[in-house]
């Protein structure tokens, strides 16, 4: 609680400094969104996850939602870069928070919808995703669309062809779970 509480009061208050320190900021608490191996991958998406670990997810994502409010931009380029890593759980953290503060900081990320569909080009053309970042990726794309993110004029036909060519039905997601 104490770090997203640091954040809320100095996010908004534009006058203290926190900009020189929001990269290790951001870098110290994202390790506690992605996983670092697959024992630990299979845990988190299960039902029954680590209560503990549950609390210190949503911790993570207030934390990010609480920073969107004065650097949204920057926010959006960090996950942008970290879902480009070639770490699987990198991904798949970095995708979930993009998620998180689409259906959460909607004010803050309105204007984003380019920057944040031109980022995800290469992830929609990538071939090599494994099935768990597909499934994150749709439910990420299902997301954008919910919030109106998706226009064909913009790069949504990129969204639209990667949602149909890689939706998986249950059974398939019941094996790979």
């Amino acid at each position: 609680m104490g770090i997203c509480n640091f954040l809320v009061r100095t996010c908004s208050d534009d006058s203290l400094p926190l900009e020189p320190y929001l990269d290790e900021i951001l870098n110290s608490i994202f390790q506690h969104v992605a996983v670092h191996n697959d024992a630990q991958l299979e845990e988190n998406y299960r039902a029954s996850a680590n209560p503990t670990v549950m609390r210190l997810r949503n911790e993570v994502c207030r934390c990010f939602l609480a920073a969107s409010q004065r650097f949204a931009d920057r926010l959006v380029y960090y996950l942008l870069h970290k879902m480009q890593s070639v770490n699987d759980s990198t991904k798949l953290g970095a995708i979930d928070l993009i998620r998180h503060l689409l259906n959460s900081a909607e004010c803050s990320m309105e204007d984003k919808r380019a920057l944040i569909v031109m980022g995800l080009k290469p992830l929609l053309r990538d071939e090599g995703l494994s099935v768990k970042a597909k499934m994150s990726m749709c439910q990420l794309c299902i997301a954008l669309a919910d919030h109106g993110y998706v226009h064909s004029d913009s790069g949504g036909d990129n969204v639209i062809f990667f949602l149909t060519s890689n939706l998986i039905a249950d059974i398939d997601a019941a094996t790979v779970c």
